[in-house]
């Protein structure tokens, strides 16, 4: 089938690249996968069987990892914790109180700094990453479609082995 059919084809080619930048660079790599997993009950999914989790801890794992040197495939489930948009409020009034309105033309938004204080730093940090090319995210919704992504991410990262190398 054409990668567009098989969801795992075109995600296995995309972190075989990203695996090959990430060893022309001598970079480690580590696979996180984050968030829980949904399966649909019926047919026409009206309800669904859930393994709820938040994702932070994938999250601040890829952070850290990234950190101390390695290359990070996310694999993470829509609107789950992201490495680094944990600094953020959540969605609602702390949010939006933690953004200012600027005059225009074109009228524009910045942040209070004193209401996002972990903000800048890990602002800091996800652009050095995403420059870096060190993040390859990578999301999911359903329990299939994770499945087809986690085996497709293990198949691209076969080569770099199981090993753990001293940090």
């Amino acid at each position: 089938l054409p990668p567009r059919l098989r969801p795992g084809a075109a995600a296995e080619a995309r972190v075989r690249a990203w695996a090959a930048g990430q060893a022309a660079r001598g970079r480690r790599v580590a696979l996180v996968t984050s968030g829980g997993t949904q399966v649909p009950l019926e047919a026409r999914a009206v309800r669904f069987l859930e393994n709820f989790s938040s994702g932070r801890r994938g999250a601040a794992s890829a952070e850290r990892l990234v950190g101390a040197g390695y290359g990070v495939c996310f694999l993470h489930r829509a609107r789950s914790a992201f490495p680094w948009a944990r600094a953020l409020p959540p969605p609602g009034p702390a949010l939006l109180d933690a953004l200012r309105l600027t005059p225009g033309p074109p009228p524009g938004v910045t942040a209070d700094p004193a209401a996002l204080p972990a903000l800048l730093p890990a602002l800091r940090d996800y652009q050095r990453a995403t420059e870096a090319g060190a993040l390859l995210a990578i999301e999911f919704t359903g329990l299939a479609e994770y499945l087809a992504l986690l085996r497709a991410a293990a198949r691209a990262l076969a080569p770099f082995g199981t090993g753990v190398s001293p940090a």
